[in-house]
């Protein structure tokens, strides 16, 4: 039997291509030929030596997202349906990249639904305001609109997964469809290795790229009233926005005159672990995040995380509040890192074994038992 895998791009390396990846494991495990679907040609050894997931794959099609360079919306459509041909040659077809590639398949895993189809009306359809702007874009975007709109009515009636039962709520909500929750692969092994370290200090990390929609911000903020404690960020900045954000954070040290704050680019991925074998306490500062991957490795490392009182991070990973620590004003933070500070002892065990129901492990048995009965 033959399988077909659609991922924009596994260069990434991150929790998405971990997905695809321990996806294709499966269907391997299966016994199944995987053939798979890009826009961008696989570095194989970049892929496998930053996640350490070797896979078999027979074939790769690299289709061009967009072959149409000045009638681009229509190159995009293009790519999907070309895509979505080819599925024909296959006893089973995986999405696993749906936000990038709207393409029906047997089974979408839906990271989260940004293509969405509200009462007749995308909520995409907003950033296409120009072309409501005169009657000829109009003439030359309603085709494209026809096309999506097909595609999404195709996607509505595939079977979706999804990693948290927040993002199957909104799922729910903007496409009527009931999706089955499968909590993204985590690579646990090696941060339990630091849970067992007893000699501990009172530091507080943060692991996230430098991104405006990370709110790190926040962390001077929470810093600047908790002078006690020692606060760590460590953050990846690969692009002109990144390093905006380093500099406002480093500005706003400078201003608060933080002595208790480290801001760490890029560093190694032994440092990191160094690091969290220190800690007591994560820190993670995003809002409505979808899942938190960062959350669960560090609570294998043996940390305490404090969490936004919001998304998956607090309903699926901390079972609201089972596993940790909320807070949605600055003053709630401030307390819940004192408060995971105070209960570290009591916490962490309960949180390294939380920790471990996010293994890659869990996620292979369950999608093994969802492609199994589609096969």
């Amino acid at each position: 039997m033959r399988a077909l895998v659609i991922h924009y791009s596994l260069n990434a390396c991150g929790g998405g291509e971990r997905v695809c990846l321990y996806t294709i494991r499966v269907l391997n495990e299966l016994g199944l030929e995987v053939d798979l679907v890009t826009g961008e040609r696989t570095s194989w050894g970049k892929v496998l030596a930053l996640t350490d997931v070797p896979v078999k794959v027979r074939r790769e099609f690299v289709i061009v997202r967009n072959p149409v360079r000045k009638l681009s919306l229509y190159g995009k459509l293009l790519t999907n349906f070309r895509i979505l041909n080819l599925r024909k040659r296959y006893d089973i077809t995986v999405n696993t990249n749906f936000e990038a590639l709207l393409v029906p398949a047997d089974l979408i895993y839906v990271h989260f639904p940004h293509a969405i189809y509200v009462k007749g009306e995308y909520e995409y359809w907003r950033a296409f305001g120009k072309y409501y702007r005169s009657p000829l874009w109009r003439l030359y975007f309603e085709p494209y609109k026809v096309g999506m709109e097909f595609l999404s009515s195709e996607v509505k009636r595939c079977l979706m997964v999804t990693n948290s039962s927040f993002t199957a709520e909104q799922i729910r909500k903007y496409l009527g469809v009931n999706p089955i929750v499968v909590h993204p692969p985590v690579a646990v092994g090696k941060f339990l290795k630091l849970a067992d370290r007893e000699d501990r200090e009172d530091t507080v990390v943060t692991v996230a790229r430098y991104s405006r929609v990370k709110r790190l911000e926040l962390v001077p903020l929470v810093a600047s009233r908790c002078r006690d404690v020692t606060f760590v960020i460590i953050g990846s900045a690969y692009s002109d926005e990144s390093y905006q954000v380093l500099n406002t954070l480093m500005r706003l040290r400078r201003k608060l005159n933080l002595r208790n704050l480290k801001l760490l680019v890029n560093v190694p991925e032994k440092l990191k672990l160094g690091i969290l074998s220190r800690a007591k306490v994560y820190l993670h500062t995003m809002v409505r995040e979808h899942f938190g991957i960062s959350v669960v490795e560090a609570m294998a490392s043996g940390l305490v995380p404090v969490v936004h009182r919001s998304g998956g991070t607090w309903t699926d990973v901390l079972d609201c509040g089972r596993y940790g620590f909320g807070y949605e004003t600055i003053d709630e933070c401030v307390e819940a890192v004192y408060r995971a500070l105070d209960n570290y002892s009591k916490l962490r065990g309960i949180c390294v074994a939380r920790s471990l129901e996010f293994s890659e492990r869990r996620f292979k048995q369950r999608m093994k038992v969802i492609i199994g009965k589609l096969l």
